[in-house]
């Protein structure tokens, strides 16, 4: 399979990123598995995306369904060193200085499907919106837009606002020193 640029369809002044679906499947829990494959340069970069199967569509009609919020609805998981290419990638599309060059094994978000039933995930185009905050840390929210089509097999990563690029990327490698790592390096900054 030849993996396309990630940023080729990107808009102006946005990172909208596209890949490859390299694989789909369902786990044992009937949750739908996406393996996301492109390039950057010249670099394989992707992610793992897993969606819970319990989440609903979130507009009724024209109303929001505010009960379709799902904790955890969406993680992006590490699949190793392409993994670690494509938060690397990410830092450098979003300008930001990475202290981590790695990324988490897994990164949960509260998911809200916008369009699409995902009960029918095999055979719609969804977009879900995507919501990030770390309970321990001050200035971590973040919001992004997943949006996978299986039968065209793409997978998009687009932004909801360049202030959230900060974030994203620290989410995505693990950089917040949460509450409890800052209360023991004062600790150990105290007792030397």
């Amino acid at each position: 399979m030849k993996y396309k640029q990630i940023n080729a369809n990107t808009e102006e002044g946005f990172q909208d990123l596209e890949f490859s679906i390299e694989e789909y499947f369902q786990d044992e829990n009937q949750n739908q598995i996406v393996r996301a494959i492109g390039l950057f340069e010249e670099e394989t970069v992707g992610f793992e995306a897993v969606f819970k199967s319990d989440m609903v569509p979130g507009i009724k009609g024209n109303t929001i369904d505010n009960t379709a919020f799902c904790k955890g609805g969406v993680s992006l998981r590490s699949m190793g060193i392409v993994s670690d290419k494509f938060v690397q990638a990410l830092a450098k599309l979003y300008n930001q200085k990475a202290k981590k060059n790695t990324m988490v094994k897994e990164l949960k978000f509260t998911s809200f499907v916008l369009g699409g039933n995902p009960k029918n995930f095999p055979f719609e185009d969804l977009k879900f919106k995507l919501f990030y905050e770390d309970s321990f840390e001050k200035d971590s929210y973040a919001e992004v837009y997943l949006n996978v089509n299986i039968p065209k097999k793409i997978i998009e990563l687009k932004e909801k606002d360049v202030d959230y690029r900060e974030n994203i990327c620290r989410a995505l490698t693990g950089d917040y020193p949460n509450a409890f790592g800052r209360i023991l390096k004062k600790i150990f900054k105290h007792g030397q």
